[in-house]
């Protein structure tokens, strides 16, 4: 199946309609030649891509961008007309590892605490069969030394859990020096796996108000919520 690529704020989004589709596109994604990288987009990425030059290339330069914020959604309906599904990166996340898991196909885990870290795979490995052949928590020393790690373990799939644009910048020096594998930024997708940290109830989700409920639990995110209002703004005006 051929998966369209619409433009919005100078990014191509890949446009899937639905997740099995994007498990299905991702997981023939050829890597024996170079790394593959998957980034979320959002309306705050989108912002911190316009203040930011380096943020505004690891998007562009991302292999695979999908419409994780339910603003990417609507820019793509007003620029182009066109109904997309929004992807939420920690059920791709988890569609990836079952899928894997279906396989054989090999993965490493990078990022959260030491806890957090072993217990995703320990679930990963008990839920999907996923064959875990390496993980290490956020809190290494050895940027270098993770990388060689992660190469020498020949891992396929490669999730990181580092924070953007930390995670980002982390998996491009992994493409650049021999990492071959699909690699996905997950951000705090191991504490929701793991029951660490609670996801917003399912009619929010449904309803893409995941943000208002974040919103309602911490109301100290209330400034970057506000920053939003300028990407509303950006969304009337692109051209």
């Amino acid at each position: 199946m051929n998966i369209k690529l619409l433009e919005v704020f100078g990014l191509q989004v890949h446009c899937f309609p639905d997740i099995k589709n994007a498990v299905s596109h991702i997981m023939g994604m050829n890597i024996k030649d170079k790394g593959i990288i998957l980034t979320a987009l959002n309306p705050e990425k989108v912002l911190k891509g316009q203040e930011s030059k380096e943020i505004g290339d690891i998007l562009k330069k991302s292999d695979v961008l999908y419409a994780d914020g339910m603003g990417i959604v609507k820019a793509v309906k007003l620029k182009h007309g066109e109904s997309i599904k929004r992807v939420p990166g920690c059920e791709l996340w988890e569609a990836l590892v079952a899928e894997a898991g279906k396989t054989g196909l090999p993965i490493f885990f990078v990022g959260a605490s030491k806890e957090v870290n072993q217990a995703t795979a320990e679930k990963a490995a008990q839920l999907y069969g996923a064959n875990i052949v390496g993980h290490e928590d956020g809190f290494f020393d050895n940027e270098d030394a993770l990388i060689e790690k992660i190469k020498a373990s020949k891992a396929e799939f490669v999730s990181v859990a580092l924070g953007s644009p930390k995670q980002e910048q982390f998996m491009f020096k992994c493409k650049a020096n021999g990492v071959k594998a699909v690699m996905m930024g997950v951000g705090g997708t191991y504490d929701v796996f793991t029951g660490h940290v609670k996801r917003a109830p399912r009619i929010f989700c449904n309803l893409g108000l995941e943000w208002l409920y974040r919103l309602l639990a911490q109301p100290s995110r209330i400034g970057r919520q506000i920053k939003l209002l300028k990407f509303i703004a950006m969304l009337f005006k692109q051209k």
